[in-house]
């Protein structure tokens, strides 16, 4: 039989040996884990960069409706208060004074030998604003309010006879009268002036009076 003799044998068990050199095939598997790892960071940063594009439109987004925001609330603060100042308005033109009743019932309070010559009034309001640090603790804002004082003043001249004081007369009818009994506070009409007798010139005549002054003050009110 035959002896065969490969003469290449050893350089086959070389290449084999290399093939087979467990140091490369770490190598291979390292420098495969290195492409992954380097796959999956990149996959990350191109998610960060796709994250972040969309947080600045959001942030632009944002910005804009923000704007829009604000416009709207202060549109609506002053509509809230053109609407409380309409409210407020409406209130007064309401519960306002009215003077007609007050001219009405002095015409039905005449009295003989009484002139009235002047009527004055004075309608003044003292306005009253809550403080602020009381109002930002309260749920509903406490809101500013004015106090109503009125006073008439009727001046006149009493032509009659000085012994009947007819004076007192004009101001006890107005003392009894339905309206200013009801409407005014309580001891509000007084004789706030009496001069000395005085006369006048009237068709080359002469007259004598006393000229007064008769106070009536109508109770405070609070408008809201």
């Amino acid at each position: 039989m035959p002896i065969q003799i490969n003469l290449l044998s050893e350089s086959f068990a070389a290449e084999e040996a290399k093939r087979n050199d467990p140091v490369k095939r770490a190598t291979w598997v390292g420098a495969f884990c290195v492409f992954l790892v380097l796959l999956w960071y990149s996959t990350l940063m191109f998610e960060h960069m796709v994250v972040a594009s969309q947080l600045e439109e959001k942030k632009t987004e944002w910005s804009a409706l923000e704007n829009d925001n604000k416009s709207i609330r202060a549109l609506s603060a002053g509509i809230k208060k053109a609407t409380e100042n309409i409210a407020a308005m409406d209130r007064l033109a309401t519960n306002r004074f009215l003077w007609a009743p007050v001219l009405d019932a002095l015409t039905q309070t005449m009295v003989d030998d009484v002139e009235v010559i002047s009527l004055k009034t004075r309608q003044t309001y003292v306005v009253v604003v809550p403080p602020k640090e009381e109002n930002v603790k309260r749920k509903n804002p406490l809101p500013s309010s004015a106090t109503e004082n009125i006073l008439v003043t009727v001046d006149a001249r009493d032509y009659g006879d000085q012994t009947q004081q007819n004076y007192n007369a004009f101001r006890d009818l107005i003392a009894r009268s339905e309206f200013f009994e009801s409407e005014l506070e309580k001891g509000g009409l007084k004789l706030a002036q009496l001069l000395p007798p005085s006369t006048d010139s009237l068709d080359g005549g002469s007259r004598s009076f006393v000229q007064f002054s008769l106070e009536c003050r109508f109770p405070e009110k609070v408008r809201k």
